[in-house]
């Protein structure tokens, strides 16, 4: 990393591209690709546009909810991503852990890495409550959040794609062992 540079890391290969988003965005970052990681899975998305590859993987999404039973959840606590959310925790389970793997074994196969805090040994398993609230609001938030002591019973009955800032749901599907 080059000091006082923000580093992009850009989702692909293709230098050609790598060069254009730099011609866009100028010299005031460090420019990262696939490139760079070599064990990095291959980015397959072989559709003409954004639309026809995130559609591919909405697809798949849906195979994988069908294949997929829902699970038991157990909300034993409260917890802070500290500046960044409050969020339930559950009890991790063989289970649950099983699902998240196979989750992104699936989507690796894609190409579609998932933000490094979310992949297999490094997962927090959680339930986002509140996330992006101005820093001395956050006590409020666990305080509001620790009104429905533990443990909170569940069933994990969907999975879906989200991008964030700002959180957006881009696809969901309900698993089919309801």
């Amino acid at each position: 990393m080059l000091p006082g540079l923000i580093t992009l890391l850009l989702a692909t290969r293709n230098l050609h591209k790598v060069a254009e988003i730099q011609a866009i965005l100028g010299s005031g970052f460090q420019y990262l690709s696939l490139a760079d990681f070599p064990d990095s899975p291959d980015v397959v998305e072989d559709q003409a546009t954004f639309a026809g590859n995130a559609a591919k993987k909405a697809v798949e999404l849906a195979r994988f909810a069908a294949e997929t039973s829902s699970v038991q959840l157990t909300f034993a606590s409260v917890g802070l991503f500290p500046g960044v959310a409050v969020f339930l925790a559950p009890t991790v389970t063989v289970e649950l852990l099983a699902l998240h793997t196979a989750f992104h074994r699936r989507f690796a196969r894609l190409g579609q890495a998932a933000w490094e805090h979310y992949r297999p040994g490094a997962w927090v398993p959680h339930c986002t409550l509140a996330t992006d609230l101005e820093p001395d609001r956050f006590g409020d938030a666990l305080a509001i959040a620790a009104r429905a002591p533990p443990p909170l019973e569940s069933r994990l009955v969907e999975v879906g794609i989200v991008e964030f800032r700002p959180v957006k749901q881009l696809v969901s599907c309900a698993l089919g062992g309801r």
